[in-house]
């Protein structure tokens, strides 16, 4: 073992383990103590647990925003025996400034054209603005009328934006054609995490990505969020809010 070996492993035991899960710490030991010059460029690159400071900074702008906004918003107490809840709600608050609310109502679809139907509607009807998040978004027979709708609402002067994460729908097949229709259509687009290199725009998080399909619609106030576990044959659930 060489010196600059033997320097990379010490300062890897020194450095590897801090707030980091014992099986995650010695995942990565072992890899650098192993594989040295693979564990340690994998390890540069996505051993990182933290976000980007850039990502950080607007995540408390952000927060300082929604606080702004629910400053007179009072906490609700979850049921008694609900301590999950609790710990969810307190979770929620300090990471996103969201507090647990109550005036709000959820129904479960369970057929998946349905929900595309009820989203288009949703579209059709919305008179100031359209929100889409999508975990795989694709532009096929099934969701052609759903992107139409979006298409007219642009076209009644609506703004539309649509997020997508970047490694969920680009391996779908279509994707480039998907991208090109919501460019066509003059809606605003992105995705979320995306691993662009060349871009510098590469998101270590977006490894930490579970592969659950999702979606919600915000249409001047009317929400609907579907998610599952097998895309894209979901089961959504529409929430109209105050």
């Amino acid at each position: 073992m060489d010196l600059i070996g033997l320097a990379v492993r010490v300062t890897a035991i020194l450095v590897v383990p801090v707030n980091r899960r014992p099986s995650s710490a010695m995942a990565w030991l072992l890899a650098i103590f192993l594989i040295p010059y693979v564990g340690v460029i994998a390890f540069l690159l996505i051993g990182n647990p933290k976000l980007p400071k850039r990502r950080r900074e607007q995540q408390r702008e952000i927060n300082s925003r929604l606080a702004a906004l629910n400053k007179d918003v009072g906490e609700v107490a979850p049921a008694p025996g609900l301590e999950w809840v609790a710990a969810v709600a307190r979770l929620n608050r300090n990471l996103g400034s969201l507090p647990l609310s109550t005036g709000n109502a959820a129904t479960l679809i369970e057929d998946y054209d349905d929900s595309l139907r009820q989203m288009a509607d949703a579209v059709d009807a919305a008179q100031r603005y359209v929100l889409c998040e999508f975990y795989i978004l694709s532009l096929d027979a099934t969701t052609r009328p759903f992107f139409a709708s979006l298409e007219a609402a642009v076209k009644r002067g609506l703004t539309v934006h649509v997020l997508f994460d970047h490694i969920g729908s680009r391996g779908v097949p279509g994707y480039r054609a998907t991208i090109a229709h919501l460019t066509s259509i003059v809606a605003e687009w992105r995705p979320m995490l995306p691993v662009m290199p060349l871009r510098a725009s590469t998101s270590a998080q977006t490894c930490a990505t579970t592969a659950r399909s999702w979606s919600w619609t915000a249409t001047s106030g009317s929400w609907g969020l579907r998610t599952s576990s097998t895309p894209p044959t979901t089961s959504p659930r529409t929430v109209d809010a105050d």
